[in-house]
Order: C-alpha cells, then sequence, then structure tokens
C-alpha cells in the first residue's frame, strides 16, 4: 500500500451535535449561526430562521468525511486560492478551516494550524454559503398550519371569501358552504412549503407590492400573515411589515389562486371506513357478493370465498373519499339507473343507517351516481375511474 492508503483521511475532528455556533467570514461579510434548541438562527448580519438542514449537512460531512489528496509541500497559497482565502469557516470552541477555489475535481481547504492543504469533495461548494441568504432559511412563512382559524383571498376585481374555522368544522363566507377541511390542510401545509428562491430588496424586484393579484390573509388566534403575490419578470411573495420580497417558482402561481369552489366540501359518502361492518356489492346478471367484517378482517360470506383484505380496504378508502364532479336534481337524470352498471350497500354500526351508492350510465366526463340514506337521496357525476376500480377488484367474483 502506498502512504496515502495508510494515511488518516479524516477532515477534522469534531463532534457535530456539540457545535452551538458557527461563524463564516465571506468578502469581508460576516455570517454568524446560531443553534437555539433543535433550531438554527442566523444573528449576523441580520436575525432571521437559518437553514437547519444545510448547516446540519456541512458539519456532518466536515466530521466524516474523506480527504480526497494532501499536499504536504503545498507551495504559493495562492495556487489554491488560500491567499486569503475565498472563506473562512469558524467552528466555536472547534476547528477553523480555510477553503480556497473550487474547481471540477474538487475544493481546496486548509484547516488552522496544519501546514497542508487538502482537496475535498466538490459536494462541499454546494453546502458553503456563496452569500448571506445561502444559510437562510428557505421557508419563512412562520404560520403553524393546525392553528389557522380564518384564510381570507381578495383580489383585484373585488372578489373576496374566506374560510372560517368554527365549532363545527371549517365554512366558505359569504357563501355559508361547508368546507372540506382536509383540502384547507392540505393548502396551508403546501404554502408552508413554498420554497424561496432569492431574498430580494423590494427595490430590486422590479414590481409596486401595492399592486398585487392577489391578496392573502391568515389569520390565527392571536396572529395574522398578510402575504400579497405579486408579478414582474418573475413570481413574488411579500409579507406585509417585511423589507424584502421573496422570489418564488412560477409554478407556485397554481397553488395561490384559489376559487370557493376549490374548498367545497364534496365527499358523498357520509359514514367513515372503520365504521362499516357489511359491505354488499351487486352486478347485473350476477350473484351478489356479501363481506362482513369479522374482528379486524374481512369475511366473504356469499358467495363462500376468500377475499384479500387489502381490496376491501382500499375499495372503501376510495368510496370515503369519493367526490362528485356535479350535482343534479332527480328528473335530470331519469332512467339512468335502469339497469345500475353496480350497486354497493354499507351497512354501519348497530343503530346508524345503511348507505346505497349505485352507479348508472356514463355521462361525459364521468358516470352517474345515487346516493341513498334512509330518506334522502342525491344525485351526482364522478369520476369514472371508480367504477373500474369496483369491476376490477369485484367484477370477476375476486
Amino acid at each position: 500500500k502506498g502512504l496515502y492508503d495508510l494515511r488518516d483521511k479524516s477532515i477534522v475532528a469534531f463532534s457535530p451535535q456539540e457545535v452551538k455556533e458557527i461563524e463564516v467570514s465571506l468578502r469581508g461579510k460576516v455570517i454568524r449561526v446560531r443553534k437555539e434548541g433543535e433550531k438554527w438562527k442566523m444573528i449576523l448580519p441580520k436575525e432571521v430562521k437559518a437553514d437547519r438542514e444545510r448547516i446540519e449537512e456541512l458539519l456532518q460531512r466536515l466530521a466524516k468525511g474523506r480527504v480526497k489528496r494532501f499536499y504536504d509541500a503545498p507551495g504559493p497559497m495562492e495556487i489554491y486560492g488560500l491567499a486569503p482565502p475565498r472563506l473562512l469557516l469558524r467552528i466555536k470552541k472547534g476547528p477553523t478551516l480555510r477553503f480556497g477555489k473550487a474547481e471540477e475535481e474538487g475544493i481546496y481547504a486548509q484547516v488552522e494550524g496544519r501546514k497542508e492543504v487538502v482537496l475535498l469533495d466538490r459536494s462541499f461548494a454546494e453546502l458553503l454559503p456563496k452569500g448571506v441568504n445561502d444559510w437562510r432559511d428557505k421557508y419563512p412563512l412562520a404560520f403553524n398550519p393546525e392553528k389557522v382559524r380564518r384564510i381570507t383571498f381578495a383580489y383585484p376585481s373585488g372578489e373576496e371569501f374566506s374560510c372560517v374555522r368554527g365549532p363545527e368544522g371549517w365554512k366558505i363566507l359569504p357563501q355559508g358552504m361547508k368546507a372540506d377541511g382536509d383540502k384547507i390542510s392540505a393548502f396551508l401545509w403546501k404554502l408552508k412549503g413554498v420554497a424561496v428562491k432569492e431574498f430580494l430588496p423590494l427595490q430590486k424586484a422590479g414590481v409596486n407590492k401595492d399592486h398585487p393579484f392577489l391578496d392573502l390573509l391568515i389569520e390565527g388566534e392571536k396572529e395574522r400573515w398578510s402575504l400579497r403575490l405579486l408579478k414582474g419578470k418573475a413570481l413574488y411573495l411579500y409579507e406585509e411589515g417585511k423589507e424584502e420580497i421573496y422570489r418564488i417558482a412560477s409554478k407556485d402561481e397554481e397553488l395561490f389562486l384559489k376559487e370557493p369552489d376549490d374548498f367545497k366540501y364534496k365527499r358523498i359518502i357520509p359514514i367513515k371506513e372503520g365504521e362499516v361492518r357489511e359491505l354488499r356489492i351487486a352486478f347485473p346478471h350476477k350473484k351478489e357478493i356479501f363481506l362482513l367484517k369479522e374482528g379486524g378482517r374481512w369475511v366473504k360470506k356469499r358467495p363462500k370465498g376468500e377475499v384479500e383484505n387489502w381490496k376491501v380496504t382500499s375499495l372503501l378508502w376510495r368510496l370515503m373519499a369519493l367526490e362528485y364532479l356535479k350535482e343534479f336534481r332527480k328528473g335530470e337524470v331519469a332512467g339512468a339507473f335502469s339497469p345500475p352498471q353496480v350497486e354497493l350497500t354499507l351497512r354501519p354500526d348497530e343503530g346508524k343507517p345503511e348507505v346505497v351508492l349505485t352507479l348508472g350510465n356514463k355521462r361525459g366526463e364521468g358516470v352517474l351516481a345515487r346516493i341513498k340514506r334512509g330518506e334522502k337521496e342525491g344525485y351526482y357525476l364522478v369520476k369514472e375511474d371508480l367504477l373500474k376500480t369496483i369491476e376490477d377488484y369485484f367484477g370477476n367474483g375476486k
């Protein structure tokens, strides 16, 4: 073996978990980040949330990474971009490293107190900050989706609506419609996950914050966040009270632009998957399939045979999430269910009325559905793929 093979190739010895503060000197600017609990905060040059994932990945790679090449008699430091260094990284109560130029093969570095220069993997160049904003948290919206009580959308046209959480769930105002809490929750989590591509001073974005194409107000119990969506050469998000603006991906525009119908509650099966104890599936000119839940599993009672438990559970989850595409009056669907393509009867816990779902003729982009629960009936258009799922799972007696 050569000397390189026998040599300790660790970069520097320290425990990443014990690091509480890091300082970076970069082109005359100082970036200082500090760990507070499990999170990282930028202290200099401004107090903002720091990018925990990026900082901790850098620390892990420094502690566990390996040197690609040693230069024990390095010669002039200018060769490696280390006189002066391009970046100086100081780990409080730990090592200090100088980083030089990055090339295709890797990035040059030197640990303070050592003579040799080392070549590290190029991935280090991607983790080190190239500017102040590189180590900022790219997800600055601070609201907690689970604590939001009201969301208001306001457009320049004057159209405005709100989703409001009350004791009985979410409602859409002023329409007074029942809202789907799952859809609202999904929207809020996606909104919180919008990543900032670039932090810019207001004057450099080339847009007027007073002319948004959407005003979005998010309110919690005590806090509120006022956001404005703006368009210029790119898509921007402005948070009221900030001295900067966020450039975001153009694809995120679709997430923001909502109408009341996007949040409307459209599910048509009024029971939960766990409440169903019996399931009957009837196709025309075929024997009815009768499934009974015994313990935690489904048993095929008629005709006798085996049933794959996951198919029943999967179908029930599909049914619970089933939404209508369009709603009809009874007279608009006359004859559409004679004969039906399939009829499903869901019987819940004792004392609760059964639900009967009948799928009839195809129409346009979907298939007509009738829902009966007790004396109540409803008529809808649903996606055709539900019918295909039922046929695939149970249409040939499987």
